[in-house]
């Protein structure tokens, strides 16, 4: 993967994390009432965040194949694991260690996988 689309879909990942978390924070005070919507502020955020990310992988996919960008967004789940872990007390099980364990091994074996193929081809 070129340096541009790493970097375009790290930062994306890592950004979409931070919205989950706003996320999470804006379901304190979360009602279904839509007027309700336009002054949580978290979920504005959140909201933001996500949109900006997405402008981010779209970014990444203008130099870098879809089925390997992707993969690198299932990071995410790892960011939101150790975030969510540390702001606000979430415990980080042995399951979910060994499901963040999968996850990076997985995206290490994609990247090399592609890396390899990309080389030969």
């Amino acid at each position: 993967m070129n340096k541009k689309s790493l970097f375009f879909v790290l930062m994306a990942t890592l950004i979409n994390s931070i919205g989950q978390l706003f996320f999470k924070i804006a379901s304190f005070d979360f009602t279904l009432n839509p007027l309700d919507w336009i002054t949580n502020v978290a979920l504005i955020l959140a909201l933001g965040l996500y949109f900006v990310s997405a402008i981010l992988i779209i970014a990444a996919l203008k130099y870098e194949e879809l089925s390997l960008v992707y993969p690198i967004i299932a990071t995410g789940f790892v960011w939101v694991a150790l975030l969510s872990s540390f702001l606000f007390g979430e415990v980080l099980s042995i399951s979910k260690i060994f499901g963040i364990s999968l996850i990076v091994f997985g995206v290490f074996v994609l990247n090399n996988t592609f890396s390899t193929n990309l080389k030969r081809g």
